[in-house]
């Protein structure tokens, strides 16, 4: 094992006040005896959070060597880095590394450009999923997205992040308002969810009509309706995971938008190159990443295991070569478990 310093964690957990992880800290309490992750490289690529950090933890505690990098789409948080450099795990933003790894841990997909890993990938997002299922690969790669597990993330965490980050952006200015949501997938249910106690005024944009019929609805095909509504919204939420789509789907621009606040919780910029970056909230880049905390631990907990777990899925001969879900088992078993400590409803997002 490298001379990594655990230490730095227990102290972070300190001065933090770390709750909400029981799912990383039971994972914790054997895999330093057990070290299953012993001897092998593992390249780390996700948004660099102070979270992410223990994620990691849990890898170096397995015996892995791990190089840790972030996705280029959200800067990494200083006390991450800090708190990696504290315990001695290497972090190189630049994705420029003189060896290949045993395995990627991946988010977006970033890491599909780079020679290919030695025994398999795990994959986080929709979108990187996408991208890695399109491709003739001679390795597993395992996607968390694709399976129940990424509702707790992207239907609770997501929307509960929304509702935080336009809370400090605006104060109650939003409460009664006329909101958009382009988007009715698990990240665009999740952020209606969130905003249905602050207002009522909720019109979803997507190919179907929502089941909530309280809601209101544009046929996505519909552009000049699309336009129209738009132009009297308060704001505008794009979730679509549709790189560009404003701008090469519906043809628009700042100007076809009145005053309505703008806002991409997509992964990619769904604004695209008709709006410049001052135009979007943040830069066109995921608001809820404004956040000191952008998804709070308790939902990124079981979504950071199983990131983690698709080591072991790989190892234990699960995944076949090419593109796998999940185990569905696996996952189901997690959100039950999940859902026996939080109470959350569940059941809206699946």
């Amino acid at each position: 094992m490298s001379n990594y310093n655990f230490e730095a964690f227990e102290q972070a957990r300190r001065n933090y006040q770390v709750s909400d992880l029981p799912f990383l800290s039971k994972a914790r309490n054997g895999i330093q005896a057990e070290q299953p992750y012993r001897g092998l490289t593992i390249l780390h690529n996700t948004p660099l959070t102070l979270a992410t950090a223990f994620k990691i933890e849990l890898l170096a505690l397995g015996g892995a060597e791990v190089v840790t990098s972030c996705i280029e789409i959200v800067p990494p948080e200083q006390r991450a880095i800090e708190l990696l450099q504290a315990a001695r795990i290497p972090v190189q933003l630049e994705k420029q590394y003189a060896s290949t790894f045993d395995f990627h841990l991946d988010c977006c997909a970033e890491l599909i450009y780079l020679p290919p890993p030695r025994l398999g990938a795990v994959e986080l997002t929709q979108t990187g999923s996408e991208r890695y299922r399109t491709q003739a690969l001679d390795y597993p790669l395992v996607s968390v997205d694709d399976s129940q597990l990424k509702v707790i993330e992207t239907f609770f965490g997501t929307g509960n992040g929304f509702i935080r980050a336009i809370q400090e952006l605006v104060g109650t200015a939003f409460h009664n308002q006329p909101i958009i949501v382009i988007g009715n997938g698990k990240v665009g249910r999740g952020i209606i969810h969130a905003l249905s106690p602050y207002t009522s005024n909720i019109t979803v944009i997507d190919c179907k009509p929502p089941q909530d019929s309280a809601l209101g609805f544009i046929n996505a095909a519909d552009k000049h309706a699309v336009k129209a509504a738009i132009k009297q919204a308060y704001a505008v939420v794009t979730a679509t995971g549709v790189q560009g789509l404003m701008s090469d789907y519906y043809q628009l621009e700042k100007a076809d938008c009145g005053d309505a606040l703008l806002i991409n919780m997509g992964a990619d910029d769904e604004f695209g190159r008709q709006f410049s970056n001052s135009d979007v909230v943040f830069d066109k880049r995921p608001f809820n990443f404004s956040l000191t905390e952008p998804t709070l631990f308790r939902y990124l907990d079981p979504i950071f295991f199983a990131h983690n777990h698709g080591i072991n899925v790989i190892l234990d001969k699960q995944a076949k070569a090419g593109y796998n879900p999940f185990p569905t088992t696996l996952a189901e078993n997690i959100v039950r478990e999940w859902q026996s400590i939080y109470q959350e409803p569940i059941h809206l997002a699946l």
